[in-house]
């Protein structure tokens, strides 16, 4: 009986840990994705949308918005990986958290962010005809 005793009360701290330790980590919100440098026309940059016509590449910085009080820091990891290599492409850069974004052809698709290896959110991407 007593080990039993024993075994709930260190079950029943260690969920309480368990809580507290869930509760202070920065919890997905959305994606900003700022330009490095003015964007081209026909250039959409939207935490929700990216709009840019074929054949233009832009360089974006992007940072991980917490949806509560606890933010991300420098050393989660951002990666974005785009779903359909043929519409559109992302390449990192050398620096953390900036990528080239490249319309290859006309079409929908999707960049799927993962924060720290997990898949938080996808971003949808028009890459419309190439301006003249």
């Amino acid at each position: 009986m007593r080990n039993f005793v024993w075994l709930s009360t260190l079950l029943t701290v260690g969920s309480a840990v368990g809580l507290v330790v869930g509760a202070c980590a920065p919890e997905f919100g959305t994606l900003d994705i700022d330009p490095i440098s003015t964007p081209p026309a026909g250039v959409t940059l939207r935490d929700y949308l990216v709009e840019l016509p074929s054949g233009v590449a832009i360089a974006v910085a992007v940072s991980a918005r917490s949806d509560n009080a606890v933010e991300f820091d420098e050393t989660a990891s951002i990666d974005l990986i785009s779903r359909d290599d043929d519409i559109f492409e992302v390449y990192p850069s050398q620096r953390p958290r900036e990528f080239v974004f490249v319309g290859v052809a006309e079409g929908d698709t999707c960049i799927d962010v993962l924060i720290d290896g997990s898949q938080e959110d996808c971003i949808n991407v028009q890459v419309e005809p190439p301006t003249q």
